[in-house]
């Protein structure tokens, strides 16, 4: 999990993000995209993860900020594309997966400490 900082027009809020390698996209959950009020407006397309088959959206959040300690912003996405499922309640969190962080890390689990390493590619 990492720190975000999610920017919206004029809206912003901060949540933690699962770094997902077997997550081909990024998703937010429906609830946090319409607090950010994101568009939402594009036909569904379907989209398969751990829970199964689900429909979701495909939008862009202005800009994620991936945060380190209390507020402090380590790196950002500007247009991050990300699928929004159709039905509320469908993810727990936001998920970044192989399209978006492992393009700038390298990225290394320690499961043991509970801890993720990024470093820069």
């Amino acid at each position: 999990m990492v720190n975000v900082k999610l920017v919206h027009k004029n809206q912003e809020l901060k949540t933690v993000a699962l770094i997902d390698s077997g997550a081909t996209s990024n998703f937010l959950p429906r609830e946090l995209a319409e607090i950010l009020d994101l568009d939402l407006s594009q036909e569904p397309k379907d989209a398969v993860g751990a829970g199964g088959k689900f429909r979701n959206i495909d939008s862009l959040i202005g800009k994620c900020q991936l945060i380190k300690n209390k507020d402090s912003a380590f790196d950002e996405f500007i247009n991050l594309r990300i699928n929004v499922p159709v039905k509320s309640n469908t993810l727990p969190y936001m998920v970044l997966g192989r399209d978006s962080i492992f393009q700038k890390f390298n990225i290394r689990f320690i499961e043991m400490e509970e801890k993720v390493i990024l470093k820069r590619v």
